[in-house]
């Protein structure tokens, strides 16, 4: 895979790599654990695979989110609102309350 892959790249690479042949359950399971790196068992239903992927593991994986974000909570706020699909750069700044004079130091 290039440099900076493409979402189509991760898209295919995450099929292959969970041997995902239907095109719908691949798009539904890679829109929640895409980019993660971890195996998905298909056969389980998405609220299964999040119960013990994600909120089995909360605590290690705040942990990291607050080491990625150095603590900072415009850094949260940040990556929480990128996560929850808000597109446009101008527009995640707005949502976190991030003036002009801070984005500088977001960068």
């Amino acid at each position: 895979m290039s440099k900076h892959p493409t979402l189509l790249q991760h898209f295919r690479s995450f099929a292959y790599q969970n041997n995902i042949r239907d095109f719908d359950t691949a798009l539904e399971y890679f829109t929640v654990f895409g980019g993660t790196g971890w195996s998905v068992d298909t056969s389980k239903s998405l609220e299964v695979l999040i119960e013990e992927k994600v909120l089995r593991n909360y605590e290690p994986l705040h942990k990291s989110m607050t080491r990625y974000t150095h603590n900072n909570p415009a850094y949260h706020r940040l990556l929480s609102l990128v996560a929850l699909g808000v597109e446009y750069e101008h527009d995640v700044f707005k949502k976190a309350k991030i003036g002009r004079e801070k984005r500088k130091g977001v960068r």
